[in-house]
């Protein structure tokens, strides 16, 4: 498994957990300014997480570039920065 898998695994399993601990707040009460803090703090962790998946397709796409058609190589890269967009 290549090291940006891994991070994205490890910063997976960190949403879960840091979704789970927004679901026990809500559960528990916590004020609407609470939740609105943990939910934008977890959007910005899911931001990271795209980011590193658009870097990683990136790259794969590059490093096929040699082999690829060039109509292929272009749609490749313009699906990885539309989801970015």
């Amino acid at each position: 498994m290549s090291e940006t898998r891994s991070q994205l695994l490890n910063r997976l399993d960190s949403v879960q957990g840091h979704l789970a601990g927004v679901r026990r707040m809500m559960n528990g009460g916590a004020s609407p300014t609470e939740l609105i803090q943990q939910v934008r703090a977890l959007r910005g962790a899911l931001f990271h997480i795209e980011e590193l998946l658009v870097q990683e397709g990136l790259q794969a796409c590059l490093e096929q570039a040699a082999v690829m058609p060039p109509q292929e190589t272009l749609e490749t890269l313009l699906s990885l920065l539309q989801v970015k967009a």
